[in-house]
């Protein structure tokens, strides 16, 4: 079944405290609740739909923030290889910290590039 969005009060608040644990976000274990949480936010950001984004993630990694596929190139919540990490996202931040690997998907998502992750492209074209 579908999953239903979860509500967000105060979202300005949200997003500013999302910023603020983003620095701090290899440094502690999320659940899959609260991660789904930050992607929502994360969506409203971006503009995009949460439902797409959550299932790319779901079928790319499980939520699972340790995920490695393609044979070790992809790695993270987000899936990311090294080349598009550095080509999209922030060089300095760890593939492996999920919430800047799904602000990144967020923002590639923005950018119309959802395409570049195979799961999405058998769900969604």
């Amino acid at each position: 079944g579908e999953i239903e969005s979860p509500t967000i009060e105060a979202n300005v608040v949200e997003t500013e405290a999302l910023i603020l644990l983003s620095d701090v976000s290899d440094k502690r274990e999320y659940s899959e609740g609260e991660l789904k949480v930050f992607l929502y936010d994360i969506s409203l950001k971006y503009g995009q739909d949460y439902h797409e984004m959550e299932a790319t993630i779901q079928g790319e990694s499980g939520f699972n923030s340790l995920a490695v596929g393609d044979d070790g190139l992809s790695v993270g919540i987000s899936q990311f290889t090294l080349l598009t990490y550095l080509e999209f996202c922030e060089p300095k931040d760890n593939r492996l910290d999920p919430l800047k690997s799904m602000d990144c998907m967020g923002k590639m998502f923005q950018m119309g590039l959802q395409s570049r992750w195979t799961i999405w492209r058998n769900l969604y074209q």
